[in-house]
C-alpha cells in the first residue's frame, strides 16, 4: 500500500524514502554497551506441503511458528541470528504459565522460592538463547513481534545471577530498531531546555473515573459540549459489542485520587493542565484534544479475541471483515459505556457510545504529543499478527502521532498504580529523560512490592 502511495504522491514517496535504513546505520548509533534487536515471529515453511494439499497450506507454510531475534552491537560485523523453534510452546503453554503467575500473585499468593523457580524457567524459554549474546551489555533497544508484546521480559529472572533482568538491563521497547537512526533516542537533559528545542508547550489532558452509568439526556448535553465531526455507526462494527459486558463495569474511584496526584505535580512545574473526570471523561472530549504534551488517560481497556459472526453484510462489505480487524477489538471505556452498551439506541448521531476504539484512536490530533499514557487494564494487548505486531491500542495511539506511551499489560491494584505513575512523573518533571524515569520508579515500587504483578504490569514503547 505504501508503495501504491508513493507513486501517486511525490511528498509521500520522499517521506517513505527516508526510511529505509541499512543495519550498518543502527549500528552505527549504537554505544559499545548497546544493543539493538529485532524480533520476528515466522511460520516454518516446507515446499512439500504445496504438493500435499495447497488450498490449506498456502504456498507451503506450516502451523509450525518460529521466532528470529536479529542482534545487532556496536562491533558487529554482520548481524547475530538466534533461532528459537519454540514458537508454538511460547503462544501456547509458556505464555499460559505466565498469565498463571499473574492469577496467582492478584490473589496475593506470593510464594518467593516458587516464584523465582518459575520465571527462571520462563527466561530460559523466552530469552535465554539471546541473553548469552548479550555479555558486556547494557542497553538493549527491543522491536517486539507475535508473543513478545504479551509479556514483560524485564520480570523474568536470569537462571545465571539470579536477579530480575530489571535489575541487569536497561530493556527499551521500540517500535523498530530503525527509530534508532530515525530518531536516537535523547539522553537526560534538563526538560525546559529540551522543550523549547522541540517548541512544544508543556501541555496536559488527564481523563479518569468516568461515569459510566449516565441517562441518555444528560450524556447528550454534556457531549454536545464538544465538536468532534466524527459519528459514530454501530453496523461498522458488525457484532463486536455483542461480547461487551451489558452491566457491572466496575467504577473506578482510585484514577480519580491518581489524575489529581498527577494535575498537582505538573501544575507545580507550571504546566496547563485540563482535567476530565466523573461525567467529563468522555470519549467525545478525547476526540477533540489537541497535540497536548501529554494525554494520561486512566480507564478500563478491553481487548476481545473471539466474536461470533452473525450478520452477512455491513455498509456494502461483509460483516466478517470488521470483526477480525484488530483495530475493532481493542477500546477503551468512558462515560457513559454501561449505559450505551444496555441500550444502543441512547446514543444520537452526533454522539458517541462511550467506547473509544484503537479504529478510532488512530485518527487523534496527537502529531505533536510526547506521551500517552494508558492507565488501565490489558491496554498493551492486541492479537498477534505476523510481521506487524500489536494490532491495538499501541498501533493506533503511534498512528496517531504520539511519540511514546505507558501501557498495562493487565489490571493491577489501584493503590500500586497511583504510586507508579506519581513516582515516574514526579522525576520525569523534574528533568529527567522519560526511559530513565519510568525504569526509577519501577525498581523503586518493586522495593514496596516485591512479586512482579505490581510494578511489571505497565511497559514504555517508543522514543
Amino acid at each position: 500500500m505504501e508503495k501504491d502511495l508513493s507513486k501517486l504522491s511525490v511528498e509521500f514517496a520522499n517521506e517513505f524514502d527516508k526510511k529505509q535504513f541499512k543495519w550498518q546505520e543502527i549500528k552505527s548509533s549504537l554505544k559499545s554497551d548497546e544493543s539493538a534487536i529485532e524480533m520476528i515471529r515466522l511460520r516454518k515453511y516446507d515446499k512439500r506441503q504445496n504438493k500435499i494439499n495447497p488450498e490449506i497450506i498456502k504456498l507451503g507454510f506450516t502451523d509450525t511458528v518460529y521466532y528470529a531475534a536479529l542482534i545487532i552491537k556496536k562491533n558487529s560485523k554482520m548481524p547475530e541470528l538466534v533461532l528459537l523453534k519454540n514458537g508454538n510452546d511460547l503462544e501456547g503453554k509458556y505464555i499460559e504459565f505466565y498469565r498463571q503467575q499473574i492469577k496467582q500473585q492478584r490473589k496475593q499468593v506470593y510464594n518467593p522460592e516458587k516464584v523465582e523457580t518459575e520465571l527462571t524457567e520462563l527466561c530460559k524459554q523466552f530469552w535465554l538463547p539471546v541473553l548469552e549474546k548479550l555479555k558486556g551489555i547494557k542497553t538493549v533497544y527491543l522491536s517486539s513481534d507475535g508473543v513478545y508484546n504479551q509479556i514483560n521480559l524485564n520480570t523474568l529472572i536470569n537462571p545465571n545471577t539470579k536477579k530480575y533482568l530489571l535489575e541487569e538491563f536497561d530493556l527499551r521497547i521500540v517500535t523498530s530498531t530503525r527509530d534508532l537512526v530515525d530518531k536516537k533516542v535523547i539522553e537526560p537533559v534538563e526538560m525546559n531546555t529540551f522543550r523549547q528545542a522541540r517548541g512544544t508547550k508543556n501541555t496536559a489532558d488527564l481523563f479518569g473515573d468516568p461515569q459510566f452509568n449516565m441517562d441518555s439526556t444528560k450524556y447528550n448535553q454534556i457531549a454536545s459540549r464538544f465538536t468532534t465531526g466524527r459519528q459514530r455507526d454501530y453496523n461498522y462494527m458488525g457484532n463486536t459489542i455483542d461480547s461487551l459486558p451489558r452491566q457491572g463495569i466496575s467504577t473506578l474511584p482510585g484514577t480519580r485520587k491518581e489524575i489529581d496526584k498527577i494535575a498537582t505535580e505538573m501544575k507545580a512545574k507550571k504546566w496547563k493542565v485540563n482535567t476530565y473526570l466523573g461525567e467529563d471523561a468522555l470519549e467525545e472530549a478525547v476526540k477533540a484534544v489537541k497535540t497536548p504534551r501529554v494525554l494520561h488517560i486512566a480507564t478500563h481497556g478491553k481487548f476481545l479475541k473471539d466474536v461470533e459472526i452473525k450478520d452477512e453484510r455491513s455498509f456494502g462489505m461483509e460483516s466478517q471483515r470488521f470483526v477480525e480487524n484488530p483495530l475493532l477489538r481493542s477500546m477503551l471505556l468512558f462515560t457513559g459505556a454501561e449505559s450505551m452498551l444496555s441500550n444502543p439506541n441512547m446514543s444520537n448521531q452526533n454522539s458517541g457510545d462511550g467506547l473509544l476504539t484503537a479504529y478510532e484512536a488512530q485518527n487523534l490530533n496527537l502529531d505533536n504529543t510526547e506521551l500517552v499514557v494508558l492507565s488501565a487494564c490489558e491496554t498493551g494487548l492486541g492479537e498477534i499478527k505476523n510481521g506487524e505486531g500489536v494490532y491495538g491500542l499501541q498501533r493506533a495511539f503511534q498512528v496517531a502521532g504520539a511519540k511514546s506511551l505507558i501501557m498495562s499489560l493487565w489490571t493491577v491494584s489501584d493503590e500500586a498504580t497511583q504510586e507508579l505513575m506519581t513516582v515516574f512523573y514526579s522525576k520525569w518533571l523534574s528533568g529527567k529523560n522519560k526511559r530513565i524515569a519510568f525504569r526509577e520508579a519501577q525498581q523503586q515500587l518493586k522495593k514496596k512490592y516485591p512479586g512482579f504483578y505490581y510494578w511489571g504490569a505497565f511497559v514504555m514503547v517508543g522514543e
